[in-house]
C-alpha cells in the first residue's frame, strides 16, 4: 500500500479484513520506499496513490512493470486527478479507486480482485479446464495444418489457410514473429538439469495459457500449438516497436512461470516474417535461436537477429535422430548421452549390411552440427587426422566411444563459454553505468540501445549474476558516487545531486538518507568530525 499521507494509509489498511483474503505485507509513503519493499516481499498487488513526492504512481507502476511484471497494480486517485489517471491504462492497471474511499467501495474492489485472481489461477493451472479450452477453440485439424506449414512437410490447401486465418494466423501481408518455448528446469530452476518428460508435459498447457493471456493483454493476435515438446507461438505485429513489445511479453512470461510454476523456460524467437512465404524458415531460425538460449544461462530469450548465420558443412543424421541426440547432449546426464548414442547404434546395426564408416561419419557430422548450434567452434575438438580416423573406425563401439568423448568436450566448452560471455557482458554493463550514471535520463531502455541487447536479457542477467534489478543497481552506484563527492569535494548538495543524475534535490536527499541513514549535509558533518 503506497500513499504519501499517513492517515490515508492507516484508513485504507483498516478496511482490509481477514475475510477479504488479502493481507497488507507493507506500506510506504513514496514510490522509492515502495520499490525496496516490493523487492523484499514480492506482493501479488500494489495499491498506490498517483500524486506522490519523488516517484509518482505512474512512474512507480512503470518501474514495477519493468522489474516485477507479475505484480498487479491498482491506483487510488482524487476526482481532480482522473485525466492524469487515464495515462495508467497502458500499464494494465487492475483497477481504480476514487478518493474518498468508502468501506463499501473498497470491499467490492477487493471482492472483484480476489475473484479475478481465483479465476486466473483456475484458467492457468486446472489441466482439465485447459484441455477443454484448447480442444474447443483450436481443433486438432488446425494444429495439423499449422505444423505442416512449420515443417514444410506437405503443401497446405487454400481451405486450410482460410481456417488458419480465422484462428488468427492471417495471410494478408501482416508480419509475424515465431517464438518457440521450451521448459528447461523444474523446481530447482537449474537450466542444466535434465527435465522429466512427464512433469514437463504437465506444465505445457499452463505455460501456454499464461503466455497467451499475457499476449492478449498486451494487444497481440497470436496462434499457438504444442509440437516436439515445445510450445510454438506465431505472434502478429501490432504496430510500432513490435519486437520490443514482444520482448516485454516474453520476459513477463519467464518471470510468471518462475514465480507460480517453479519452472524455468527458454524462448527462441525468429525475425519478422510473412506467414504464407516464410513460416518454415522462421521456424528454423527460431529453433536455432532456442539452441543458443539453452546455453546462455541467465538469458532464456534469444533472437535470431542476434545470431551469426552458419552453414552446415557435412551430412547429418535423420532429423528425428539428430534432434534427439542434440537435445540429450544439451540437457541430459552422461548416462543419458551414452544411452542416446547406443539407441542410434542399435537402430543402424540391425543386420550385417550396416555401413560402419557411414555410421561413424554421421556421428561426426552430428557433433559438428551440435557444436555450431550452440556457438562453439567445432574445429577446436578435431585434430588434423580426425577425419581420416573417423572414416576407418575399428568397431561400432569405438565409434560410439569417440562420439561420446567429443560431445562431452563440446558440452564442457559451451558451459565455460557461457560463463565467460556472461561475465564479459556484466563487465560491459558495469562500465557503461560507471560512465553514464550522471545522466538523469539514463534508463533500462537507453542502456539496452547502447549495448544492443533486449531488456529481458539485462534483467535476467542482473538477477542471476548480481542478484539485483536495474533500478537498484543504478541507485547504488549513484549513492556511492554521492558519498565520495560529499567526502572529497566542497560542492553544494544541489550540485552533487545533479552530478549523480538527480534533477530533484529533495528526492536525492531522501534516497541518500535511506541509503546511508543520514541526510547529505549531516553525512558530511559526520565525516568532518
Amino acid at each position: 500500500l503506497v500513499d504519501d499521507e499517513d492517515e490515508e494509509r492507516g484508513r485504507i489498511s483498516s478496511k482490509i479484513s481477514e475475510q477479504s483474503g488479502f493481507t497488507v505485507v507493507a506500506t510506504a509513503g513514496n514510490g522509492y520506499d515502495a520499490l525496496e519493499l516490493i523487492e523484499k516481499h514480492q506482493p501479488d498487488i500494489v495499491l498506490t496513490d498517483i500524486k506522490m513526492p519523488f516517484i509518482d504512481g505512474i512512474e512507480l507502476a512503470s518501474l514495477i512493470r519493468q522489474d516485477w511484471p507479475t505484480v498487479r497494480i491498482a491506483f487510488i486517485t482524487g476526482f481532480d486527478e482522473f485525466e492524469y489517471a487515464r495515462k495508467a491504462i497502458d500499464l494494465q492497471a487492475s483497477g481504480f479507486l476514487m478518493k474518498p474511499v468508502t468501506q463499501e467501495d473498497f470491499s467490492a474492489f477487493l471482492d472483484r480482485l480476489r475473484a479475478d485472481l481465483d479465476e486466473e489461477f483456475r484458467m492457468r493451472y486446472d489441466l482439465n479446464f485447459l484441455k477443454s479450452r484448447y480442444e474447443r477453440i483450436l481443433p486438432l485439424v488446425l494444429d495439423d495444418s499449422f505444423i505442416s506449414l512449420l515443417t514444410g512437410s506437405r503443401p497446405v490447401t487454400e481451405r486450410e489457410l482460410a481456417d488458419l486465418s480465422e484462428a488468427g494466423l492471417t495471410q494478408d501481408g501482416s508480419l509475424y514473429a515465431l517464438a518457440i518455448l521450451e521448459i528447461q528446469g523444474i523446481e530447482n530452476k537449474d537450466l542444466e538439469a535434465p527435465v522429466d518428460s512427464f512433469a514437463s508435459a504437465r506444465l505445457e498447457l499452463p505455460i501456454r495459457s499464461i503466455t497467451e493471456d499475457i499476449l492478449t493483454r498486451h494487444g497481440f493476435v497470436r496462434y499457438s500449438t504444442i509440437f516436439n515438446e515445445t510450445v510454438v507461438f506465431a505472434v502478429r505485429d501490432p504496430g510500432a516497436n513490435f519486437m520490443k513489445k514482444l520482448d516485454n511479453v516474453l520476459y513477463e512470461t519467464v518471470r510468471m512461470v518462475e514465480r507460480y510454476l517453479s519452472a524455468s523456460v527458454s524462448f527462441g524467437v525468429s525475425n519478422p516474417f510473412d506467414v504464407r512465404e516464410g513460416l518454415h524458415a522462421a521456424w528454423q531460425d527460431a529453433d536455432r535461436a532456442l539452441s543458443f538460449a539453452r546455453c546462455r544461462g541467465a538469458s532464456r530469450i534469444v533472437y535470431a537477429s542476434e545470431l551469426i548465420k552458419t552453414r552446415p558443412v557435412l551430412p547429418f543424421l535423420a532429423d528425428t535422430d539428430a534432434r534427439s541426440l542434440e537435445l540429450v547432449a544439451r540437457n541430459g546426464s552422461d548416462d543419458d548421452l551414452r544411452c542416446a548414442i547406443e539407441v542410434i547404434r542399435s537402430s543402424v546395426f540391425t543386420d550385417e549390411t550396416a555401413d560402419l564408416r557411414l555410421f561413424a561419419l554421421t556421428l561426426f557430422s552430428s557433433a559438428v552440427r551440435f557444436a555450431e548450434s550452440i556457438g562453439v567452434d567445432p574445429s577446436l575438438f578435431f585434430e588434423s587426422d580426425t577425419f581420416a580416423r573417423v572414416l576407418s573406425p575399428s568397431t561400432d563401439k569405438a565409434a560410439c566411444d569417440w562420439a561420446f568423448s567429443v560431445f562431452s568436450a563440446i558440452r564442457a566448452s559451451a558451459t565455460e563459454k557461457r560463463k565467460t560471455s556472461a561475465e564479459r557482458f556484466v563487465d560491459g554493463f558495469i562500465a557503461l553505468i560507471a560512465e553514464r550514471y550522471a545522466d538523469p535520463f539514463l534508463s533500462l531502455d537507453t542502456v539496452c540501445d547502447a549495448l544492443s541487447v533486449s531488456a529481458s536479457y539485462i534483467s535476467l542477467l542482473l538477477k542471476r549474476h548480481l542478484d539485483t534489478t536495474f533500478t537498484a543497481y543504478l541507485t547504488s552506484i549513484r549513492m556511492e558516487k554521492a558519498k565520495d563527492l560529499l567526502r572529497y569535494s566542497n560542492s553544494l548538495v544541489l550540485e552533487i545531486a545533479e552530478k549523480c543524475g538527480y534533477r530533484d534535490v529533495y528526492y536525492f536527499s531522501h534516497i541518500f538518507k535511506k541509503f546511508t541513514g543520514y541526510p547529505p549535509k549531516r553525512y558530511r558533518e559526520k565525516l568532518s568530525t
